[in-house]
């Protein structure tokens, strides 16, 4: 059931309504979460999820006589680790 819930706020994540996830971090010793001095969020997720082909700019073409599309990026995952000093 656990893995579920992960899944979920992984999928979540991935399409943006979950926009951070608070990170621990265990200290070996004491076999428990050790205080940050410094607040820290990861940030993951994926534009153009559905890996539409959206227009950027539209082209007409003299020779052939028709309008041409170009599109950027089909997919991009995106990554932030942001650390608070």
């Amino acid at each position: 059931m656990k893995q579920i819930a992960y899944i979920i706020i992984f999928l979540l994540t991935c399409i943006g309504a979950v926009s951070c996830v608070e990170t621990i971090v265990m200290d070996p010793q004491e076999k428990k979460p050790a205080e940050t001095h410094h607040p820290q969020e990861l940030n993951l997720g994926i534009y153009n999820v559905l890996n539409r082909h959206n227009p950027f700019s539209i082209i007409y073409d003299d020779r052939s006589r028709e309008w041409r599309q170009v599109s950027l990026l089909p997919i991009l995952p995106n990554f932030s680790w942001r650390i608070e000093f």
